[in-house]
């Protein structure tokens, strides 16, 4: 950590930092990636003080702040279901765990007092590249299935054509085509 850090749950007064730091962080990093108007307007109707105010005052969102030397840099929330809805850190704290911090405090939080052994993050990142390389590779058989390319089949000595399958599964089978 950059100084001493502190987690803990945010009081009334700073939820203001904290809506006002998670839209910072949104208008800086994730904002720019966005194409659609909607969801920049639904992040903006869900992030807002008085949106956040009533979620608390109705025990349906529980927020925690990082501090460095009293600096917010870092927030989340938790649902009263037990779903994490909000995870940011400023850009320059990513590299010293802030996310691990505050995603533990939510864990036990979500354990001690929800009652709920785990919390379960609705995504999970896959890297752009595995991505690619599935989408290639789908793109590839199926223009060489169209092209009237031959398909080969993954067997336990290899790749095998479509026709050495077809022989096998007769073999076993017993069956002629």
């Amino acid at each position: 950590m950059r100084g001493t850090m502190e987690v803990r749950m945010l009081q009334n007064h700073e939820i203001q930092w904290a809506v006002q730091l998670a839209q910072d962080i949104y208008n800086q990093c994730i904002r720019p990636t966005v194409n659609n108007e909607e969801e920049v307007e639904k992040f903006f109707r869900y992030v807002n003080l008085e949106n956040f105010q009533n979620e608390i005052s109705q025990g349906r969102l529980t927020l925690w702040g990082a501090f460095d030397r009293g600096w917010m840099c870092g927030v989340s929330a938790l649902q009263g279901n037990g779903h994490p809805s909000l995870l940011y850190v400023r850009p320059e704290y990513q590299q010293y765990g802030v996310d691990r911090e505050l995603s533990k405090y939510m864990k036990r939080y979500a354990a001690r007092v929800l009652g709920i052994g785990e919390v379960r993050y609705p995504t999970k990142k896959v890297s752009n590249k595995v991505v690619l390389a599935i989408t290639a590779a789908v793109l590839i058989f199926t223009t060489a299935l169209f092209a009237g390319a031959t398909i080969h089949h993954i067997a336990a000595d290899g790749l095998i054509t479509d026709e050495m399958y077809r022989e096998r599964v007769k073999e076993a089978e017993g069956l002629s085509y």
